[in-house]
C-alpha cells in the first residue's frame, strides 16, 4: 500500500503506534537521556516560556499603542470641535451686533474716539460721521474673531481635509455680503452714487437684524442656516 494510513480502532494510523511502540521499548533509554542531560531540558522550558512572555509583551505593547494612537486622535479632534464652534459662535454673535440697527451714545462716543475723528455740533453729516465711525468699529471685531477662526479652521482642514472649507463657504458668503451692504450703505449716506428702492430694501434686510426668521429677513435665515450646517458637522466629533 506505499504510505497510505491504515486507520486503527483508537483512530490513528500505523505510523502512530509503530511510533509508540517504540517509546515504550525504549523508555529506560530516553530516561537516561533526560537524567543525564536535567539542565538541557530545564532551559529549553526556560526559553520556551520566555519567548511566550516575550510574545505576549510584544502583543500587548501594540494593542496599547493603538488605544493610546486613538485616544489621542479623539482628544485632538474634541479640542479642535470645541475651539472651532466656539468661534464660529464668537463670529456669528459679532455678525449680529454689527446688524444690530440702534446706536447708543456711548457706542458712538467710543467710535468716534477710536476713529480719531471730531464731528462738529453744526456740522450737517455728522450723522453720516458716526455712522461710518461705528460700523468702522463694529467691523473691526468681527475682524478679530475671523482671525482666530480663520486659525483653527486652517487646523481643521489639516486634521480633515479640505472638505472642511466647502461647509464653511456659505457662512463666508454671508459675510461678503454683509460687508458689501455696509460698503453701499454709507456711500451712498456720503452721496457718492444712488441706490434704487429695490437695493435700499435688500440692504436693510442685510443691515438690521429684524427676525430670525427666514420669511421675514432672508439674510437672517441665510446666517442661521449656515452656522446649523457647520455645528452638523462638527459636533459630532466631539463625542470622544
Amino acid at each position: 500500500m506505499g504510505g497510505a494510513l491504515v486507520a486503527t480502532p483508537l483512530g490513528g494510523n500505523l505510523k502512530g503506534v509503530y511510533m509508540l511502540a517504540f517509546i515504550f521499548q525504549n523508555v529506560n533509554s530516553v530516561k537516561t537521556i533526560y537524567q543525564s542531560n536535567p539542565i538541557d531540558w530545564f532551559s529549553i522550558i526556560k526559553d520556551i516560556i520566555l519567548l511566550v512572555v516575550a510574545i505576549i509583551g510584544a502583543f500587548a505593547a501594540i494593542v496599547g499603542l493603538k488605544t493610546w494612537r486613538k485616544q489621542l486622535k479623539g482628544n485632538t479632534e474634541y479640542e479642535l470641535s470645541r475651539r472651532l464652534l466656539k468661534a464660529v459662535f464668537h463670529a456669528r454673535d459679532q455678525i449680529k451686533y454689527i446688524r444690530n440697527p440702534f446706536m447708543d451714545g456711548g457706542e458712538i462716543s467710543e467710535a468716534i474716539k477710536q476713529s480719531g475723528i471730531e464731528i462738529e455740533p453744526k456740522d450737517l453729516r455728522h450723522s453720516v460721521k458716526y455712522s461710518r465711525a461705528v460700523y468702522s468699529m463694529r467691523w473691526r471685531y468681527l475682524s478679530e474673531v475671523l482671525s482666530e477662526l480663520k486659525i483653527e479652521l486652517l487646523e481643521a482642514e489639516v486634521i480633515w481635509g479640505k472638505d472642511i472649507n466647502k461647509i464653511f463657504k456659505e457662512f463666508y458668503n454671508c459675510v461678503s455680503e454683509l460687508n458689501f451692504a455696509i460698503y453701499q450703505h454709507l456711500n451712498s449716506q456720503d452721496g457718492l452714487f444712488d441706490l434704487s428702492k429695490e437695493e435700499r430694501r435688500q440692504n436693510s434686510l442685510i443691515l438690521n437684524d429684524t427676525s430670525d426668521d427666514p420669511l421675514k429677513n432672508e439674510f437672517s435665515g441665510k446666517v442661521i442656516k449656515s452656522v446649523e450646517a457647520i455645528e452638523e458637522f462638527v459636533r459630532p466629533k466631539l463625542k470622544i
